[in-house]
């Protein structure tokens, strides 16, 4: 690591981009306690709303249908982010100074620059997981077996490390950034490896995402319009494809909401890696960063707001959990009243 990116241990922090000393904070005011409250309420929805998507689905033993096994990694990645990276930024908030050292900011930086690789990795595969079910059904189970589905879902963790290891190897570099108080991904150390970033972790997935959810949304609509067409001739038989291209129709809107959100909170982050990432005002590169990372804790809501079969899920957990509660409590009561008895 170069000496410019290193940093000394007082209230002061050391600008990667232009080696320079920088302080943040003149005093620990309202703004502070707004960015900590923020941070920490991240931390908790994020970390909490990804392991209830889980094991929601765990739970209603549905890992391996309807590409979940990809829904699953996606909400590990995310809490990867949410439980590691973002706890670091909340303890560099109240300490008013860099908290973490040089071998542990590297690993923590390695991890979140392949875990957001991989949330969108994850995203693609979902997208051509609803491809295959939709467009090339008949295909589909070759293509998605329970052994196909977890070679794919460990692969995009080997892809999304794959390329985050030439930040070790001298592409590139992984660096705390006194700006927006990370870890991560140096975005000003090559343009080269920005620009070998940006194309291989998002444009290729983009391209899988809108190829994919284009022929979705014709071939759904095209059956519908077929199922309409039928008219009296098959009435129940209308009917049941109608609820099934409807439920269908719903889980890709739901998936495409994700992947329409994460596009919005990634891509101010992402145009500003590629323009200028060395001048950016340090106010306007937190927003920029946390705002990307603010991803991280959003998808378990779209999941419970627009989708029935996860909010179905949601309340078996919730009703799992509470009933387990509530029969240790029982059982502590029965087992206090019988040795006050004896």
């Amino acid at each position: 690591m170069n000496q410019s990116y290193m940093w000394a241990n007082s209230s002061d922090s050391v600008d990667i981009t232009t080696g320079t000393r920088i302080n943040y904070w003149p005093q620990f005011g309202v703004l502070q306690y707004f960015e900590f409250a923020y941070i920490v309420s991240i931390i908790a929805l994020g970390s909490l709303g990804n392991l209830v998507v889980i094991f929601s689905i765990i739970l209603d033993k549905k890992v391996h249908s309807g590409g979940n096994i990809f829904i699953i990694n996606l909400a590990i990645a995310d809490f990867f982010i949410c439980s590691i990276t973002l706890p670091c930024i909340a303890v560099t908030i109240i300490k008013t100074k860099r908290v973490v050292d040089d071998i542990f900011c590297e690993v923590v930086g390695f991890i979140v620059t392949a875990t957001c690789a991989c949330s969108l990795c994850n995203l693609a595969l979902i997208a051509a997981n609803r491809y295959w079910a939709i467009v090339k059904s008949s295909c589909y189970r070759q293509m998605f077996s329970k052994r196909a589905g977890l070679c794919l879902a460990m692969s995009a963790w080997i892809w999304s490390i794959a390329i985050t290891m030439p930040t070790v190897l001298g592409w590139g570099d992984i660096a705390y950034d006194a700006k927006s108080l990370i870890c991560g991904w140096h975005d000003a150390a090559s343009l080269s490896y920005a620009i070998f970033l940006i194309v291989i972790a998002v444009v290729l997935p983009l391209g899988t995402i809108i190829f994919s959810y284009y022929n979705i949304f014709r071939e759904v609509r095209s059956s519908l319009q077929d199922v309409r067409s039928l008219g009296k001739r098959s009435i129940s038989s209308q009917s049941s494809r109608s609820r099934s291209l409807t439920k269908e129709r719903n889980l890709v809107y739901t998936l495409m909401t994700t992947v329409v959100v994460f596009f919005v909170c990634w891509t101010p982050y992402a145009a500003h890696a590629l323009v200028n990432p060395s001048n950016v005002k340090p106010h306007v590169k937190k927003v920029l960063v946390w705002l990307a990372l603010s991803n991280s804790c959003v998808n378990f809501i779209i999941y419970g707001v627009m989708n029935q079969a996860f909010k179905k899920r949601y309340k078996k957990l919730f009703n799992f959990i509470f009933q387990c509660g509530k029969c240790d409590q029982s059982a502590s009561m029965q087992l206090g009243y019988a040795s006050a008895n004896s």
